[in-house]
């Protein structure tokens, strides 16, 4: 079966999304199913079943990994008849190398994707805005939900920065620690379009390529 995702009109149930720290490497089925493996010697440290019913988005970082999510509400099934908006948001903060459930977190709205920072900081692209958690303690630190910022397409981190590519495809500045942004887009001189599904940010200093 295929189900729909905040950023992706049809997914297979079965479709694997994937992350590598270096030491080892996670595997996460849209259905909820995870698997980590130690690529030093290739044994299976850990399984999860059932996390959630749909897997938005994953990413890990400071021995931490963050899956956002949904679950099936009422007569929903696992099908493309209804919005990831209409089921129940839920974000689970992993232990990497346990894979221990710290914490989970339910969200009014649709997460659209996870970052996490080096600091141990899980910012979530929601439908309404951006939220920025402590994934240790599992609390928020803060959230904005200026109107550029919802049904984001991407957050991009880097070190004391963080980039949020917006839904009008405009780049825009936040504060990490403070979650304020700046008052003006990215300049990117008009080289940025809907064509670009990836991209790639460097800080070279004061500048940015």
């Amino acid at each position: 079966p295929s189900v729909q995702t905040p950023l992706r009109s049809r997914v297979r149930m079965n479709e694997l999304t994937y992350n590598f720290d270096g030491s080892m490497m996670t595997l996460f089925e849209r259905s909820g199913r995870a698997l980590a493996i130690d690529l030093s010697d290739g044994r299976t440290l850990w399984t999860r079943t059932e996390l959630m019913d749909i897997v938005h988005d994953i990413d890990a970082n400071a021995g931490l990994i963050v899956v956002a999510g949904s679950n099936l509400v009422g007569d929903q099934w696992f099908d493309v008849n209804h919005r990831p908006e209409d089921r129940d948001a839920v974000v689970h903060v992993l232990e990497a190398r346990t894979g221990r459930t710290l914490h989970t977190r339910r969200e009014p709205v649709a997460v659209r994707w996870v970052r996490v920072t080096p600091e141990a900081e899980a910012i979530l692209g929601l439908e309404d805005g951006i939220v920025s958690l402590d994934a240790h303690r599992g609390m928020v630190r803060w959230r904005n939900e200026a109107e550029f910022l919802s049904s984001s397409r991407t957050g991009l981190p880097m070190a004391g920065k963080f980039i949020v590519r917006g839904a009008d495809n405009l780049l825009w500045m936040i504060d990490p620690a403070s979650g304020t942004i700046d008052d003006e887009p990215l300049d990117v001189r008009g080289r940025l379009d809907r064509g670009f599904g990836r991209i790639e940010v460097t800080d070279l200093s004061q500048n940015f390529a």
